[in-house]
């Protein structure tokens, strides 16, 4: 992976900005990623999936507030998304259970939801996406 502030993901993901390197995120689980962020045979992945048993703790990447929490669609199922202070938007999607409710505040590492199978999903895991203005960018130019 490059180094922070000089990874180019393509034309839709632009450079990570100086504040976003100083202020890294974390993956919301340790465990191995499954799927990538980028292109696919069918259109684009716009976040990371990463392997979870049912139920595995679901960790908010960095502090914020909850704007959306509960069943989301057919896609996504069970979703959490969170604004942060730096202007990112984090979505944790494919949930067995939410443990938070949209206006609640939350801090960096807090258990938000558990992992599971619902919406578009293949098996349990958990699918992280990270927004900049709206954009889907590689959860892993912000995130440690």
């Amino acid at each position: 992976m490059a180094a922070p502030g000089w990874g180019l993901f393509g034309a839709d993901n632009p450079l990570v900005t100086p504040a976003e390197a100083a202020n890294r995120m974390i993956l919301p689980t340790r465990n191995t990623i499954t799927s990538r962020f980028g292109p696919r045979r069918m259109g684009s992945h716009h976040g990371v999936d990463l392997r979870a048993p049912m139920g595995t703790p679901v960790k908010a990447s960095a502090e914020g507030r909850v704007i959306f929490a509960g069943w989301k669609n057919s896609i996504y199922g069970n979703m959490v998304a969170i604004k942060h202070p730096n202007g990112l938007v984090t979505r944790y999607a494919h949930l067995s259970k939410v443990s938070v409710r949209q206006g609640q505040r939350v801090s960096r590492g807090q258990v938000v939801a558990r992992s599971g199978n619902t919406g578009r999903s293949t098996g349990p895991h958990i699918h992280f996406e990270v927004l900049r203005n709206g954009r889907a960018i590689n959860p892993l130019s912000v995130c440690s």
